[in-house]
């Protein structure tokens, strides 16, 4: 019997860290959903729960190409969800797969002008992370496989 409930402790202990590790990294999720662990977006200079979070990208014109960019319908489109609870927070881009053709994007705040404040990619990841996409000389963003 001791034996049992030992195996089934470390194989609970062992789903457990597993489960915690995907939490770890951007990834995709389903066909179409991206989803970002949530100690990325605290790298957000001066992060505010309270405002909304966006994947800056090809569709809503990285938040720096004007206003033509950022209808309501894609502002919208591009809102990142939080998920979770607890140590198990994460934010959820739906159909960003779909939507950006070249499937890179950097998770976003504005600011009272409009203007992005920018996840730092570089304090929580490597850059040589094979979700990060350093060919940009603006700096890193995530990219979606």
């Amino acid at each position: 019997m001791k034996k049992i409930v030992g195996l089934l402790v470390a194989l609970f202990l062992f789903a457990m860290s597993a489960s915690a590790e995907e939490l770890l990294y951007p990834r995709a999720d389903g066909n179409d959903d991206v989803v970002v662990p949530d100690q990325l977006i605290q790298a957000i200079p001066g992060y505010d729960s309270k405002k909304p979070v966006y994947a800056a990208t090809d569709v809503n014109g990285w938040f720096v190409r004007g206003s033509k960019f950022t209808s309501a319908k894609i502002l919208d489109a591009t809102k990142m969800a939080r998920e979770g609870e607890g140590t198990n927070v994460f934010w959820r881009v739906k159909g960003l797969k779909a939507l950006s053709k070249d499937r890179r994007f950097h998770p976003v705040q504005l600011d009272e002008s409009g203007k992005p404040k920018w996840a730092l990619i570089e304090e929580v990841y490597p850059l040589e992370s094979e979700f990060v996409d350093t060919s940009n000389k603006e700096g890193p963003c995530l990219l979606v496989k």
